[in-house]
């Protein structure tokens, strides 16, 4: 029997978290990032705007501090312009700033996790509720490879969205015309009715 579940997918562009900002900087300060962000995670859900001291080459890679896993990046290509975080000697795009998506891809994607997910026993038993914030590494036809839970709330919780997460498809994550990997940090919230 499944109880009540809510989920809070901003990597997939449906969120139930309030809308705020948060500004990234280069190093020297001569370039900043506002970028929309969401939850007490402060989760990128795109960018708002870029102010710089002075015009931005038509290619140009500037870094911006830690995120998530890596290091975040500003890219700068003649025909977009995304963030990424570079981990583990890859770079990953983050996937609200590379991928826009329907009404209908995101209802789609919203219920392939609601199929997917399962409160576990345990977790019912302890009465035990919460998010999990997930970072899912797509590659670039858009299927899972790597999946961190990001919070550990326990009695099976990260698990359960770990699982559910791998078991979906993404629209695949392009840059400048071409496939790329993406990363999306997903917030699941179990709650018990």
């Amino acid at each position: 029997m499944r109880r009540y579940l809510l989920f809070c997918i901003l990597g997939l562009g449906t969120t139930v978290f309030a809308q705020d900002t948060q500004v990234y900087q280069s190093a020297d300060g001569a370039v900043k990032v506002t970028c929309k962000a969401a939850g007490q995670h402060n989760l990128i859900t795109g960018i708002e705007r870029i102010d710089a001291d002075n015009p931005l080459p038509e290619e140009t890679e500037i870094p911006l501090g830690r995120y998530a896993s890596g290091e975040l990046m500003l890219h700068v290509h003649s025909r977009d312009t995304a963030l990424y975080v570079f981990s583990g000697g890859e770079r990953y795009y983050l996937y609200s700033t590379v991928v826009s998506q329907t009404e209908d891809e995101k209802r789609e994607a919203l219920m392939c996790l609601y199929k997917a997910v399962r409160y576990p026993a345990e977790a019912r038993q302890r009465s035990v509720a919460g998010t999990v914030v997930v970072e899912v590494y797509l590659n670039a036809l858009g299927m899972p490879t790597q999946t961190q839970p990001k919070t550990a709330i326990g009695a099976g919780l990260e698990q359960a969205a770990v699982s559910a997460l791998q078991q979906c498809t993404y629209q695949p994550a392009t840059f400048a015309g071409t496939p790329v990997k993406a990363l999306s940090i997903v917030p699941v919230s179990f709650k018990l009715n």
